[in-house]
């Protein structure tokens, strides 16, 4: 039997072993580094100053919660509003209620402490090595597919009824 040389997988075989071993080292460095800003993230203590807030308005938008409020005249839009906040906040607009935010050290408000972490430059790159991970891990595992692909027609193993120097048989189901 002989190999079809004109088949893609087997045609770039050694770019994509390449290509799967760059990916699967990169994928261990950046998954090391996500959990070491993990932890990094855990610990950061945020700064910040709780402030009294009279709500303005609270509005639903699919499943994404906007809650504007008036601080010292000015209006701001709440970040990282939670779904037991976003009633509260809701309540409160209602009501004419005043609500206790924090005041963040970049000048925004925030719902809760987590909102402040996260916004911190450990925070942002902590979102940005997850991302890049969860890329790593889909590319890795399509390149490990094709190099698995690549194998097995080099060695002749295709799918039933896929061999390409054969027509497709066409089997019929018992009656």
């Amino acid at each position: 039997m002989s190999i079809n040389t004109n088949d893609f997988y087997i045609r770039n075989k050694k770019r994509f072993i390449k290509l799967r071993t760059v990916s699967c080292i990169l994928l261990a460095v950046f998954l090391i580094l996500t959990v070491v800003f993990w932890f990094l993230l855990n610990s950061v203590r945020p700064v910040y100053m709780p402030v009294t807030v009279t709500v303005e308005r609270t509005y639903e938008v699919k499943n994404f919660k906007h809650v504007f409020v008036n601080y010292n005249d000015e209006e701001y839009e709440l970040i990282n509003v939670t779904d037991l906040e976003y009633i509260k906040y809701s309540h409160a607009c209602k009501n004419g209620d005043t609500v206790e935010v924090l005041f963040g050290a970049d000048g925004e408000l925030y719902s809760n402490v987590d909102g402040v972490r996260t916004n911190t430059p450990t925070g942002k790159l902590y979102f940005t090595f997850l991302g890049f991970t969860l890329a790593l891990i889909f590319s890795s595992a399509v390149l490990i597919g094709c190099v698995v692909e690549a194998k097995k027609r080099e060695k002749g193993i295709y799918p039933k009824n896929y061999r390409r120097d054969q027509q497709p048989v066409n089997e019929t189901l018992p009656e």
